[in-house]
């Protein structure tokens, strides 16, 4: 009797079929649709600042008064980390993955209506309305995939984490050079960024529809086996506000860049292209996070790491302020040697409990950092606006203050004993038990 022979594309059908229903490759899958959100969100995220002039035209006021939409803005973020980190924890969201993808989704609608309508706008509190609800739209982004790529990934988040930055970063890169070559106007941008985001959302309710991907226990596991003592809880919260306030001062400088530095620039009286510079920051900054991964792998300590940032970051912010509107050759230089410095200071920080200090981090803590970090988007720019761009260097330097602070007092943070993760001892087997 002959053997039959299928031929290799009758088994191609079966076997992409088999390929994306593993468990793994739909985690990947689900986390590459997470990718997609980040990207569009990181070409959003820069479009405010480009068209800062043109909103403030707009809407008949000088663009030293439109600081207020940053603060706006800051407020939705804070208040959509802190909606966001309640509902994610509830029964509806953490037992049932889809229902969790489907908020998700519903999420970045949020933010994308909110594009959708900035441009439309032809008063001031209107365009404050809108820009809260970005804000809001934001926060819930940011908690929702930190929350989804942990639970799909457990302990591998953090290089996932590490390319979901670098992602964001590429959009932010991006932004300019689209909107230079593409002849729309800004205000049409937010028009494109808001159906892109729109399409995005549509991928990843639909992809999470068909595959929902199985709950994991990861962070139940890190929860459960956290110090329950009162004494050890207080020392992890103040640890949680020195990382906090880190934070804090990096979110504020990149929210300062990201919203004011095409403006500076096009008011500085230089003659130069303010999408290079803002371009050559966010290209810089993505680069520079992935060579950050790379010397971590390579033996380089976090700790030593992070005092060559601050150190950098210095250095470029004393040559910005002093020698910034001098030549727009050195202001270039400044701007990048800070965005290289600048780029492995936030995931450092955030990291430093868990990967330095081997400590085990709720979500509640998590939610400090992170509610914490979401005010120097509130106050910097605002503050910048309020005395004046002609300071902008300034005002970044006072946030750097913070950086400097939070890495000083967790560089000398001492850790009781107890607060580290119980080690887990072996059961004796019978072998060990007869030699004894």
């Amino acid at each position: 009797m002959q053997n039959v022979r299928t031929r290799p594309e009758q088994n191609f059908i079966p076997n992409i079929k088999k390929a994306i229903t593993e468990p793994e490759n739909k985690n990947l899958i689900q986390t590459f649709t997470y990718f997609i959100v980040f990207l569009f969100f990181g070409f959003s995220n820069a479009t405010l600042g480009l068209s800062l002039p043109t909103l403030a035209t707009k809407v008949t006021k000088d663009v030293s008064q439109m600081g207020l939409i940053f603060t706006t803005k800051g407020l939705g973020g804070i208040i959509g980390s802190l909606v966001g980190g309640v509902l994610y924890d509830t029964p509806v969201l953490s037992k049932i993955p889809l229902n969790a993808h489907l908020f998700f989704s519903l999420s970045v609608l949020v933010l994308a209506y909110a594009l959708f309508f900035i441009p439309l706008s032809t008063s001031y509190a209107s365009l404050l309305s809108l820009t809260f609800i970005q804000g809001l739209g934001i926060g819930l982004i940011n908690i929702g995939g930190n929350i989804l790529l942990t639970r799909q990934h457990g302990k591998n988040v953090s290089k996932y984490a590490l390319v979901q930055m670098c992602i964001v970063g590429l959009g932010s890169f991006l932004s300019p050079i689209v909107y230079g070559l593409s002849g729309l106007g800004i205000l049409q941008m937010f028009t494109l960024w808001a159906n892109f985001l729109a399409l995005s959302s549509i991928i990843v309710s639909t992809w999470n529809f068909l595959t929902p991907a199985p709950r994991t226990i990861a962070t139940e596991e890190i929860e459960s086996t956290a110090d329950s003592t009162t004494s050890d809880e207080i020392s992890k919260s103040y640890l949680a506000v020195l990382v906090g306030v880190g934070l804090l001062g990096c979110v504020g400088i990149e929210s300062g860049v990201s919203g004011l530095l095409y403006s500076y620039l096009t008011t500085s009286g230089m003659n130069l292209t303010p999408e290079t510079f803002v371009s050559s920051f966010w290209l810089s900054y993505t680069l520079a996070r992935l060579g950050s991964s790379i010397l971590l792998q390579r033996g380089i300590r976090p700790q030593q790491l992070l005092q060559w940032s601050a150190i950098g970051c210095l250095g470029s912010l004393t040559l910005l302020m002093m020698f910034g509107q001098l030549s727009k050759y050195l202001l270039w230089i400044g701007i990048v040697s800070l965005s290289l410095s600048l780029a492995s200071c936030y995931p450092m920080i955030l990291s430093y409990p868990s990967s330095v200090m081997n400590l085990k981090v709720s979500g509640t803590l998590t939610s400090i950092m992170m509610v914490i970090s979401s005010f120097g988007e509130v106050f910097v720019p605002a503050l910048a606006t309020t005395i004046g761009l002609r300071h902008f260097f300034v005002v970044l330097s006072g946030s750097f203050a913070l950086v400097a602070f939070s890495m000083y007092s967790l560089f000398s943070f001492k850790l009781k004993p107890s607060m580290h993760a119980p080690i887990q001892t072996p059961r004796p087997t019978t072998a060990t038990l007869v030699q004894q």
